[in-house]
């Protein structure tokens, strides 16, 4: 079993809704990777608000994305 686990911080809460998604994802050496298929088994979405302890903190929510598979995260060529 291969687990692949993608974090990013943005400004809004990203709505996901009941959609089944596919990321694309780049490394900072421009590598890119496709995380999740068309089918079953989606990768699994989570959310979470962080709000500062003070009034020039940074607001944002952190996003989790862990997809989890037979096979590991495709490469785009």
């Amino acid at each position: 079993m291969y687990t692949t686990k993608l974090t990013c911080h943005l400004r809004d809460e990203y709505q996901v809704g009941n959609r089944k998604l596919i990321f694309l994802a780049t490394t900072v050496q421009g590598k890119e990777f496709l995380v999740g298929t068309s089918g079953r088994p989606y990768p699994i979405v989570t959310q979470k608000n962080t709000m500062p302890d003070t009034p020039s903190g940074v607001s944002d929510t952190e996003m989790t994305v862990t997809f989890t598979s037979t096979h590991p995260a495709l490469t785009v060529i």
